[in-house]
């Protein structure tokens, strides 16, 4: 007999549900589309530590319940409750409205600095070939056709270069006198 008992299968703590076939609801409740299906909770193992022994076999060990007021059972003896203490949360400095200005100010200085020595590479190349054309200060500059023909407009405004021609290919810009 103890034969038999020892081979009899165990049973698991946890339910073993078998898996829905392809294109089959998981659940009568989904089937029915009541809503959504919610899953069972595992059971809850309760465990006893070996520091605690039960003084005879019929007690049982439990740990106090919280009551739904938030006060902590009596039976379990809570630490002191230490006063909040705020500790200042050090973030990054915030830039004041005048530093932001100042950035802004020195970011397009840089810009039309950098401007001006492409405007300065343009009457250079206009010094040595006589002529410059808007193909020619996009190879230069390496940029695109209406940038360019921004850049010649303001040099021509300047009264640095004069235009020749007036559509297309035909034109080309020449030294001002």
């Amino acid at each position: 007999m103890a034969d038999e008992e020892t081979s009899a299968p165990v049973e698991s703590a946890t339910p073993v549900h078998p898996k829905p076939a392809r294109g089959e609801p998981a659940s009568p409740e989904s089937a029915e589309g009541v809503g959504p299906v919610e899953r069972e909770a595992p059971p809850e193992v309760v465990t006893e530590s070996p520091a605690v022994e039960a003084s005879s076999p019929s007690e049982t060990v439990t740990t106090p319940a919280v009551e739904p007021s938030g006060e902590p059972a009596a039976a379990a003896p809570q630490p002191p409750a230490s006063p909040v203490v705020e500790t200042p949360v050090i973030a990054a400095p915030v830039p004041s409205p005048n530093i932001v200005q100042e950035l802004l100010i020195k970011a397009r200085a840089a810009i039309q600095q950098r401007k001006q020595k492409k405007l300065e590479r343009i009457a250079e190349q206009l010094n040595r070939n006589g002529k410059v054309t808007n193909a020619d200060v996009q190879k230069l500059l390496r940029v695109s056709k209406p940038t360019a023909t921004r850049y010649l407009s303001i040099l021509e405004k300047e009264g640095r270069l004069r235009q020749v021609g007036n559509r297309g290919k035909a034109v080309s810009y020449l030294k001002a006198k």
